[in-house]
């Protein structure tokens, strides 16, 4: 069986997720290859569409934009405050036609600035190939936007959007939600949901609704999890023994989605939840942060904090999971995200809002606590449960259960199952 898997790069996180799932499907005895715009990774199965072809096809595609999207960007009429996938091409089937030669199955990822809808059709029209998608953001879903925050737009019709600079009915998102309509949504495809909170977005959207939709959770580097001893992690980071450490990090503190803010106000309240003698557990709690805080300030805690900046390596966040006994993700609007995964195989607890991922690992009250989404006071509550629980550890049960899952060999032996299923029902020649 061959199959082509479609990313944007091997740098980011989604990207090294992709990576996982092409050298499990490899050593499961699948024909697997990766083509990406930015490679980091020196590996001979993954093929980057060189630069000449981006020049090449960017000159004729904005010859084809020129009257409806080139002269936004030049006007600034379109300027969205979050990330926004304006869904433009710059290669063609020319650049890739030797590498979707004969495959059975193409594996859509993070295809922005990569492949348009117009692309991906006629991808299938010259392969005959049924796609398989695994979303990474619900972007597509949408008309644009990565993460939709308290639009649910996507389903009926984008419009109007938040996300824009200038909204109106017509507005980029729309267009963009048309063209989707237009290329996409007739399409042999089968969604791949890594948590049940992206497959209900799935279910909910007027373009994809219909669609098999298949529960696969991403796999994890097995680094992340081997035995790694706590006093150890915590030499190596130059964090205290004799704290009971909560952590938290993200890509930028600042990114509203992240949840930054609801942490600094739940920890505030923390006194406020904690009675009589039991309020001396707080002189005991070390708040670790990690990532680009980027000004943000989290001092204002009724205990410490230490902030140890961008992490260079995997080894480093493993020694994070390993030093800490809660992780805080007060994420707003997140598919995932992987480090939920990455904690609960390291056997921390998590505390989360009802979203992405957390919702189907926690499952008792050694693994964590589920908040409300944007209950403050609930999120609070979690972090004080977790730190009052006498055995903080998620169970060697529930551990070995996770590893089952969220292994690559697990979760190449469900693509494959799927990557059958689809062939044998005729999928890549009903397209």
């Amino acid at each position: 069986m061959k199959v082509v898997h479609f990313t944007n790069n091997t740098i980011d996180g989604a990207g090294k997720a992709v990576y996982r799932l092409h050298r499990a499907l490899q050593a499961a005895g699948i024909d697997s290859k990766m083509l990406v715009l930015g490679k980091s990774i020196d590996d001979n199965s993954i093929v980057e569409i060189r630069a000449k072809a981006f020049f090449r096809c960017f000159l004729r595609t904005m010859c084809v934009y020129a009257n409806k999207i080139f002269w936004r960007f030049a006007s600034q009429k379109v300027k969205p405050n979050t990330l926004f996938n304006f869904n433009l091409s710059f290669i063609t089937f020319w650049d890739i036609r030797e590498y979707v030669k004969d495959v059975d199955v193409i594996c859509l990822h993070s295809v922005q600035s990569f492949l348009s809808p117009e692309f991906i059709r006629e991808i299938h029209e010259k392969t005959n190939a049924p796609f398989v998608w695994t979303l990474m953001d619900i972007e597509p879903l949408t008309g644009g936007c990565h993460f939709h925050g308290e639009c649910v737009k996507f389903e009926k019709e984008c419009g109007n959007c938040p996300k824009l600079k200038d909204p109106k009915k017509n507005d980029l998102s729309r267009k963009i939600f048309k063209r989707k309509e237009k290329y996409l949504k007739d399409l042999p495809i089968t969604f791949v949901a890594g948590s049940s909170w992206v497959f209900d977005h799935i279910k909910k959207s007027s373009l994809f609704k219909n669609k098999q939709i298949r529960n696969i959770f991403l796999s994890v580097d097995e680094t992340m999890y081997k035995n790694i001893d706590r006093q150890l992690a915590r030499k190596m980071l130059g964090l205290p023994q004799d704290k009971k450490i909560i952590v938290f990090g993200c890509f930028n503190f600042n990114q509203k989605r992240k949840g930054a803010k609801h942490l600094l106000d739940a920890l505030k309240k923390g006194p406020e939840k904690i009675s009589g003698d039991k309020k001396d557990i707080l002189k005991d709690v070390l708040l670790v942060t990690f990532g680009d805080n980027d000004g943000f300030d989290f001092s204002g805690i009724p205990f410490e904090w230490k902030h140890i900046g961008i992490l260079k390596s995997g080894q480093e966040l493993a020694y994070i999971y390993h030093s800490a006994d809660i992780l805080a993700i007060p994420s707003l609007d997140d598919c995932g995200p992987m480090m939920v995964n990455e904690s609960f195989m390291c056997g921390i607890p998590v505390v989360a809002y009802k979203v992405g991922v957390a919702p189907d690992l926690i499952r008792s009250e050694q693994s964590g606590y589920i908040a409300e989404r944007y209950d403050i006071e609930d999120f609070c509550s979690g972090i004080i449960h977790c730190l009052l629980f006498e055995n903080r550890k998620v169970q060697n049960e529930e551990i070995k259960e996770l590893r089952q899952m969220c292994g690559a060999e697990h979760q190449a032996g469900q693509y494959k199952m799927l990557f059958n299923d689809i062939l044998e029902l005729g999928g890549k020649k009903d397209g």
